[in-house]
């Protein structure tokens, strides 16, 4: 008030400036009244927010959180920037124990919550699957009779939680009992997916560009949503053929004569095996190019080596990243059999300098890990050097 009358601006002293934080953007949030999607679970949350965003931005305005704001500071700083036009906001929501959801939803408001998956990421903050189940819950828990809950229907602990929500629940997956699913899945290559889209009794044939048959699950949970909302099967298919993309997550990026596939901001043992997969259905010599998935408590050791196991079936070349992403090489080196396919490096430079040396043409390289690893360093150390374009 005192800046716009020409004097200094107003400071307001609080004793807990998240809490205020959180207050202001539940009364800013009050102001709406959008349709609110809440999205949350182990695995897959921001490219499915992103799907959600890009199937209903067809026909409504949408607001969305810009890269993973998701938690108790990112949420609100998303919420203050609703505004009139907002007709929808798909919100992504983590958590890293019981409780944190509740919070989100509390400010948030969602008339419709989607659930992705229960897995055991964050074991090691949450101390058991059962608590990540029971936090994730907490999403369908706060929606109203009115509301819908969007449940995984190839996830069991998720499909159970129809049973702890009021709302109508609309389930989606490969299941051939789900609402909303996917049959004829079919890879184009470097070109997406295509795949006949069933809702109830409808069907429509539908491409994707995003890549892999992980995203065609993403575009089932969009095609989800948007059906709770009202949305014609036709409207939803063009919806699904633009496509979504979110930064460092299952993008296909030429570099000169190879490429790189960049999935490098997280990973978890499922979203690993589902890269490896594609990976292994690319053209071309294939290079992984993995570190450390973080957090997954007491199983960390063999989920390594499994992947490694994995890693080694898909690619020719196997490089691991840190003293954490030890099991991979371990778990890839057993299974080629003691071969000089992979290699360890104590860092990101050296898994740079070893990728640089290895790389020819019309390989295809997967450079994947957690978060806490930074493996987008070396996409964009790659990139910036050579200069590269999405697919």
């Amino acid at each position: 008030e005192a800046a716009a009358h020409g004097g200094a601006p107003a400071i307001v002293l609080v004793p807990d400036g998240l809490a205020a934080l959180q207050h202001a953007a539940a009364a800013w949030r009050g102001r709406f009244q959008p349709v609110v999607v809440g999205v949350t679970g182990s695995l897959a949350k921001t490219s499915t927010k992103e799907a959600i965003a890009e199937t209903l931005a067809g026909r409504w305005t949408v607001l969305r959180n810009e890269g993973n704001e998701n938690n108790e500071v990112g949420l609100p700083l998303t919420l203050l920037r609703l505004g009139p036009e907002h007709e929808v906001a798909v919100l992504e929501m983590g958590m890293y124990v019981p409780g944190e959801i509740a919070t989100l939803a509390a400010l948030a408001h969602p008339t419709i919550g989607v659930v992705t998956a229960v897995r055991g990421t964050h074991l090691s903050r949450a101390g058991s699957i059962e608590a990540i189940e029971r936090g994730k819950g907490e999403l369908v828990e706060a929606l109203p009779a009115s509301g819908t809950a969007v449940l995984n229907a190839d996830d069991p602990r998720v499909a159970g939680m129809a049973a702890r929500t009021r709302a109508r629940v609309v389930s989606y997956g490969f299941a051939s009992a789900a609402d909303v699913r996917a049959e004829a899945v079919t890879s184009l290559g470097t070109e997406g997916m295509r795949f006949r889209l069933v809702i109830g009794t409808d069907r429509m044939e539908a491409t994707t560009p995003a890549l892999g048959r992980h995203s065609v699950h993403n575009a089932l949970c969009g095609a989800a949503v948007a059906t709770a909302l009202g949305m014609g099967l036709p409207q939803i298919v063009q919806g699904i053929r633009r496509g979504f993309r979110a930064p460092h997550r299952t993008s296909l990026i030429r570099v000169g004569d190879w490429q790189i596939l960049d999935d490098s901001y997280n990973a978890a043992p499922d979203s690993m095996a589902a890269a490896l997969e594609l990976l292994a259905s690319l053209p071309g010599r294939r290079i992984a190019v993995l570190g450390p998935m973080l957090e997954l408590g007491p199983s960390e050791n063999e989920a390594h080596r499994a992947v490694g196991r994995q890693a080694a079936a898909a690619a020719e070349i196997v490089v691991t990243v840190g003293e954490g992403a030890r099991g991979i090489a371990e778990g890839a080196w057993m299974a080629a059999g003691g071969s000089g396919s992979v290699h360890p490096a104590a860092d990101r430079s050296e898994a740079l300098a070893i990728l640089r040396r290895e790389l020819r043409p019309a390989d295809v390289v997967l450079i994947k890990a957690s978060r806490g690893a930074g493996l987008d360093w070396i996409v964009d150390e790659l990139v910036g050097a050579e200069g590269g374009s999405t697919s």
